[in-house]
């Protein structure tokens, strides 16, 4: 298994919106699934803020023997020196390990620009993703509720 990460474009609304549509994949991020004009929006702001940007932004996560779209990984500054980690991975492919190789492809462009230390928010039921965290050396730091009252575990890794 080999993937590779690529920015975020227009022309990749439909891929998209197969991730952000699907209640299940949004299950543990929003809670609900996008609608498709929801999607879109979302993805004209990313790419519209990020798409030059070397490591912040929106990534796409294909394989690299045939171009799949597997998934996508973000690297979003919320504050100084301080970036969120996210992945989503398309339900076909949950439990392939795409969700782990998206992760450490996104914390290597992070060691590449020079930030101080990665955060990422967990809902305590995802035990894939709290796997997955632990894994790559992230470190507990809180359990907190979110906006939805889900219990939500803060990681932090520093690079």
């Amino acid at each position: 298994m080999s993937l590779s990460l690529r920015k975020l474009r227009h022309s990749d609304l439909d891929d998209y919106y197969m991730i952000v549509g699907d209640s299940e994949v949004m299950a543990y991020i929003t809670g609900e699934a996008y609608s498709f004009q929801e999607a879109e929006t979302e993805l004209q702001r990313f790419v519209d803020r990020f798409g030059k940007h070397p490591v912040l932004g929106v990534w796409v996560a294909e394989r690299n023997e045939d171009k799949a779209f597997v998934g996508i990984g973000g690297l979003i500054q919320v504050a100084e020196g301080s970036v969120d980690l996210g992945y989503r991975v398309l339900k076909e492919y949950w439990g392939s390990g795409y969700g782990f190789e998206i992760a450490k492809l996104l914390i290597e462009k992070a060691k590449s620009g020079k930030m101080d230390y990665l955060v990422a928010e967990v809902e305590l039921e995802n035990e894939a993703s709290l796997n997955i965290l632990e894994k790559l050396g992230f470190e507990e730091v809180e359990i907190k509720r979110n906006e939805m009252g889900n219990e939500v575990v803060f990681f932090k890794l520093f690079i």
